[in-house]
């Protein structure tokens, strides 16, 4: 390789001679031929420059997306945290100011029982939980204990069509029994049209049936017709209970169901 590059060694050393001779000339000439010279050479680096810089960019996009992912992921857990901080603190004032016997429970999976609609917590027979028993939440009433194991339980939700509880008007007293209905909504069912509803009108457990203790709330009315017969309401609830989003709930000790 070196014995055919040789004859060039010569035009390479006279040229290479000749731009520092010319370069270091003073004259106007000088002057002028350095000028040209560096355009050149700024025109030559300038392509590669841009790669460089479009890597170097391409690098601090990186970094910085990295950071505001960390920062992201750090934020959610910080809300999370704050979040489930005032779900306990809800939880735990709740269970204080109740008259109710509680315990506590957590939603640990939704029921491999196609016949039962119903979720699975992580409380059973050994914490002193018995089949029927009441489950409620913070905000009103969510089933019954259908299917017990030692630790575990399943809770069948007032939305199963299997599934009905006694119910009455806070409003007007009036009794009537409750029972899941189309679109996610409950129905409500026994009211003659003789008593007063109304829009938003909330439906409470009235303990009768042995199951739920009285007065806590089951929903809220939405709409209501007469019969084909004209005797009765056709009233809509919507459910206090938005059962898919539950994580907490508490189960009505038994001794409270002997009251």
């Amino acid at each position: 390789m070196f014995s055919t590059l040789r004859p060039f060694f010569s035009w390479i050393a006279i040229t290479a001679l000749s731009l520092i001779l010319i370069l270091t000339n003073q004259n106007p000439q000088g002057e002028l031929l350095r000028g040209r010279f560096a355009d050149f050479i700024i025109t030559i680096a300038y392509p590669v420059t841009i790669p460089i810089k479009g890597f170097q960019v391409w690098r601090q996009n990186k970094e910085l997306h990295a950071t505001l992912a960390e920062m992201s992921i750090e934020l959610a857990a910080n809300l999370e945290y704050k979040l489930e901080n005032s779900m306990l603190r809800e939880l735990i004032g709740f269970k204080a100011s109740s008259d109710l016997d509680l315990i506590s429970a957590e939603v640990i999976g939704i029921s491999s029982d196609p016949g039962i609609k119903g979720f699975t917590i992580n409380k059973g027979r050994k914490d002193g939980i018995v089949a029927d028993s009441p489950v409620i939440s913070l905000k009103g009433i969510v089933g019954l204990i259908h299917r017990l194991g030692d630790s575990s339980c399943l809770v069948q939700l007032l939305s199963d069509p299997n599934l009905g509880i006694a119910g009455r008007l806070r409003r007007s007293r009036e009794d009537g029994i409750v029972h899941s209905s189309s679109k996610g909504l409950l129905k409500f069912d026994g009211v003659p049209v003789s008593s007063s509803v109304a829009i938003g009108d909330t439906v409470l457990s009235s303990g009768l049936g042995g199951f739920f203790p009285p007065g806590i709330i089951i929903g809220y009315v939405t709409e209501f017709e007469p019969d084909a017969n004209g005797w009765l309401w056709q009233i809509s609830l919507v459910p206090c209970v938005e059962y898919g989003q539950l994580e907490d709930v508490f189960i009505v000790r038994e001794a409270e169901n002997d009251r």
